[in-house]
C-alpha cells in the first residue's frame, strides 16, 4: 500500500513539475524531471506523462519530446533485454543521445548553437538532480536521512520549483507568495526549524533571482525565524506570527503602504491553519521528526516495540520446537497396526517351507489368516501365548504347531519391548512438548502486552517544569 502510495504522489509531482518548469531553458528542466521519473519509475507511465504535458505547450515541444520517449524506452528495453540495470555512465549517454535532435532542430543563427548547448548541458545536469531527488523521496522514503549530495540535489530542485513559481500569477500577485509562508510553516511543524529556514533561504534566493529584489528574500528569513520562536508555544500562534511580519514588514519596508498585499499571506496561513494538529504530527512521526522521538515517552515506547518484536521471535521459536517434538511423538506403530506385521512375520517364519502351506494358505487362507491374528492379539493382551489359546482345528491339522508359538511369542515380546521403550520417549516428548507451547504462549502474551503504547500526560509534565523553573527554592 505505501508503494503505490509513494508511486502516485511520484507520477503527481512529475505532472506538476512538467507543467511548471517547461517554460524554462526551453523545456530543458523538463526532460530533466522526466529522466528522472522514468528510472524511479515505470518508464511508460512516465513517459505518456512527459507526451502529454509537452502536447499542451505546442508541436516545437512535442517533437523533442518524443525524440526523447523513443530513445528512452529503446535504452530501456534493450538493457531489459541483456538483463542489466541503468549505470549511470548510462544514464548520462541515454541523456546526451535523447538531447541530439533537439540541438539540431530548426536551428537558426550562429548564437542559437550556444544557447542550445548551454540549456542541454543543463538538462543533463537537471536529470541527475531529479534522478537523486526522486530516488530520496519516492523510492527511499522520507525516514531516511539524506545525504549531502542529496541536499544539494534537493536545493537545486526546489529552487527551480520555486523560481518557476514566481512566473505564475494569481489574483495579481505571484503564486510564490500563496506558497512560502505555508510551506515555511508545514517544514517547521513536520520537520525542524532548520529545514524551515532551509526552505526559507532557498525560496527567497529564487524570487531575488526572478525580481531582482532583496525584499521577499528579508521576509522569508524573518518569518522562518520568528515563526519557529512562536512554533514552541502554539502552532496557530505561530501562523499568527508569520501575517504581523507582514504587516509590520510592508509598513516599515512598503513605499506605499496596502493591506491588500497581506492576502496571499492570510490565504496560505489559512491553508495552514485548518489542517488538524493530528494529521501534522502523524506526518512528523511517520518522516522521523515527531515530538516524541527523544522524549521519555518515545523512548520508553521504542524500547518497549523492540523488546515486542524480541518476544514474538522468541515465541515463534518455542511455538516451531513444540510443533517438531510434536511431530516425533507420533513415530510409534500402535498395536492395532503391529498386529498385522506381526501375523505376516510370524507365517513366514513358522510357514515358510512347510509342505501343507498350499493347503492352509490358499484353501483355507481365511481361516487361517484370523487364526493367526487372533493368537497374535492374544500375546500381545497377555504378553505370551501358549498352545490353549490356538485354536483346535489348526492344532489337529498344524505339524509345526510349537515352531508358530514360539515365532509368535519371540516377535510379540520384541515388538512390545520397542513399544514400551518408544512410549515412554514419545511421554518425554509430549511432556516438554507441553512445556514449549505453555513458554511460547506466555511470550506471545507479554509480546501483546509491551506491544501496547504508553502514553504520560504531557500538560502535566510541562506544568511541572515550568513549577521547577520559576519557583524560587
Amino acid at each position: 500500500m505505501k508503494k503505490h502510495i509513494k508511486k502516485i504522489l511520484l507520477y503527481l509531482t512529475q505532472v506538476a513539475c512538467h507543467l511548471l518548469l517547461a517554460p524554462l531553458l526551453d523545456a530543458r528542466l523538463s526532460f530533466g524531471v522526466y529522466m528522472g521519473a522514468s528510472v524511479c519509475g515505470n518508464v511508460y507511465l512516465s513517459s505518456a506523462i512527459y507526451l502529454l504535458c509537452s502536447l499542451i505547450f505546442g508541436i516545437q515541444t512535442f517533437l523533442p519530446s518524443a525524440v526523447c520517449v523513443g530513445v528512452v524506452i529503446l535504452n530501456t528495453l534493450i538493457h531489459k533485454l541483456v538483463k542489466k540495470k541503468m549505470g549511470r555512465f548510462m544514464f548520462a549517454s541515454t541523456s546526451v543521445l535523447s538531447n541530439v535532435f533537439y540541438f539540431f532542430y530548426q536551428m537558426e543563427g550562429e548564437f542559437v548553437v550556444y544557447y542550445r548547448l548551454t540549456y542541454v548541458v543543463c538538462g543533463i545536469a537537471f536529470a541527475f538532480v531529479c534522478l537523486y531527488v526522486f530516488n530520496g523521496l519516492f523510492v527511499r522514503g522520507l525516514k531516511y536521512k539524506f545525504a549531502p549530495d542529496e541536499k544539494v540535489c534537493l536545493s537545486v530542485f526546489g529552487f527551480s520549483l520555486f523560481y518557476s513559481l514566481c512566473s505564475v500569477y494569481l489574483a495579481g500577485y505571484p503564486l510564490l507568495d500563496y506558497v512560502a509562508p505555508t510551506f515555511i510553516l508545514y517544514a517547521l511543524s513536520c520537520f525542524s526549524p532548520l529545514t524551515s529556514l532551509s526552505v526559507a533561504v532557498c525560496m527567497g534566493l529564487a524570487s531575488s533571482l526572478y525580481f531582482g529584489s532583496w525584499e521577499t528574500f528579508a521576509f522569508l528569513v524573518l518569518t522562518s525565524a520568528v515563526s519557529a520562536v512562536a512554533n514552541n508555544l502554539n502552532r496557530y500562534l505561530a501562523g499568527l506570527s508569520v501575517v504581523l511580519c507582514r504587516i509590520l514588514f510592508e509598513f516599515f519596508m512598503g513605499t506605499t503602504f496596502n493591506y491588500l498585499t497581506v492576502i496571499p499571506t492570510l490565504v496560505a496561513v489559512l491553508i495552514y491553519v485548518v489542517v488538524p494538529t493530528k494529521a501534522l504530527d502523524w506526518v512528523a512521526e511517520r518522516v522521523g521528526f515527531g515530538k516524541q522521538k527523544y522524549s521519555p515517552n518515545g523512548v520508553v515506547n521504542n524500547l518497549r516495540k523492540n523488546l515486542s518484536n524480541k518476544l514474538f521471535d522468541l515465541s515463534d521459536v518455542f511455538f516451531s520446537m513444540q510443533t517438531a517434538f510434536k511431530s516425533m511423538a507420533n513415530s510409534t506403530i500402535p498395536p492395532d497396526k503391529a498386529q498385522v506385521i506381526l501375523a505376516k512375520q510370524v507365517e513366514q517364519e513358522g510357514c515358510f517351507d512347510c509342505p501343507l502351506r498350499q493347503s492352509c494358505w490358499r484353501n483355507n487362507v481365511e481361516f487361517t489368516q484370523k487364526t493367526f491374528d487372533e493368537l497374535v492379539h492374544i500375546a500381545l493382551l497377555r504378553g505370551k501365548a501358549t498352545i490353549l489359546d490356538v485354536d483346535s482345528t489348526l492344532v489337529s491339522k498344524c505339524k509345526r504347531i510349537n515352531s508358530i508359538l514360539s515365532a509368535v511369542n519371540k516377535n510379540v515380546s520384541s515388538y512390545l519391548a520397542y513399544y514400551n521403550k518408544n512410549s515412554q520417549i514419545d511421554t518425554s516428548r509430549l511432556l516438554v512438548c507441553e512445556q514449549l507451547y505453555g513458554v511460547s504462549k506466555i511470550m506471545r502474551q507479554l509480546a501483546n502486552d509491551c506491544k501496547n503504547e504508553i502514553h504520560f500526560d504531557q500538560e502535566k509534565e510541562k506544568l511541572l517544569i515550568q513549577e521547577l523553573l520559576f519557583t524560587t527554592f
